[in-house]
């Protein structure tokens, strides 16, 4: 991220963007065990009801999983299919490869030959995923994005209203999917619909709205505008969506879309009406500055709509 002019890996970690990975990395580490001690049949079951499946939302009324499946990360190909050790396996392999690369990261051989520390990485993370242990890289990818965009809005709107942006994200993302299932039910799929990924382009969107020139690392290492990283997420999503891929494309659109209305103000009727009737609208960004702080450009701003 772009931090004073200067692109840094080292962020910090705000409260809550700490208790939603911590969620997170707790959930999926509780379901894996519980792939382990159940049966098959029995964590299908259990699954099917935090899950996001189209039909069972719109057959079954199961509405409360367009919120709840954001919590929940893919477990591969064992766990449901009785293959026990599988999920758990994979939560430790990945452990493992992460805290090697975390290593290495922090050696000074990497401050050295950063790119070739970047290459040593991603041979790591193709080995982990070609011996069939790479499930957990869903989770960790989420968990990067909220790490790097979530402490600049939990920074500027508090804990609470971060939050309620995350929710409202994710909820977008599970019922845009649900809705597009009605109109396009070949092109989104009746497989679970699972991850957080709604909620981490909902905060690139957000980035790139309110921070539109500034730069961050495309596949940590190009450095781009914001504004275009915004454009090259929209555009993997559609050659995804074209390739058949099982990526939930539509729960993306869904958190970006959220994302767009809450930070643009254009949820609100009154606005969209006073942009059709007189076609000029105030800003909908309130500032607040504390007395005394005018001149301190260092000093985060919060912006609320």
């Amino acid at each position: 991220m772009n931090q004073g002019g200067q692109i840094s890996l080292r962020v910090p970690v705000t409260p809550m963007v700490r208790k939603i990975m911590l969620a997170n990395l707790g959930i999926y580490l509780l379901t894996a065990l519980s792939a382990l001690l159940m049966t098959a049949p029995t964590l299908r079951q259990w699954v099917d009801n935090l899950w996001l499946t189209h039909p069972s939302v719109t057959e079954r009324g199961k509405v409360w999983t367009v919120a709840t499946y954001a919590w929940f990360h893919d477990l591969g190909r064992g766990g449901l299919d009785g293959q026990r050790f599988l999920p758990l396996m994979s939560v430790l392999m990945c452990t493992a490869a992460g805290y090697g690369i975390y290593r290495l990261y922090n050696s000074a051989w990497s401050r050295r030959e950063f790119f070739l520390f970047l290459l040593v990485a991603f041979v790591i993370i193709q080995f982990v995923s070609i011996a069939g242990y790479g499930a957990p890289l869903h989770l960790a990818g989420n968990l990067m994005g909220l790490y790097f965009f979530g402490h600049i809005f939990e920074e500027r709107w508090g804990s609470r209203r971060f939050i309620y942006f995350w929710i409202i994200c994710t909820v977008g993302g599970g019922v845009f999917s649900t809705l597009a299932y009605q109109f396009f039910p070949s092109m989104v799929g009746d497989g679970p619909v699972l991850g957080a990924s709604a909620g981490v382009l909902g905060l690139v969107a957000a980035f790139s709205i309110y921070f539109p020139e500034q730069q961050v690392l495309f596949g940590l290492l190009v450095p781009i505008k914001a504004k275009h990283f915004l454009w090259i997420a929209v555009a993997f999503d559609l050659l995804a969506l074209i390739a058949g891929s099982n990526v939930a494309v539509f729960a993306h659109f869904g958190g970006m879309i959220a994302a767009a209305l809450l930070c643009t103000g254009y949820w609100r009727p009154a606005k969209i009406m006073g942009k059709f009737s007189s076609g000029k609208t105030k800003n909908s960004h309130l500032r607040l500055v504390l007395p005394d702080d005018d001149d301190d450009d260092d000093k985060p701003r919060r912006y609320l709509h």
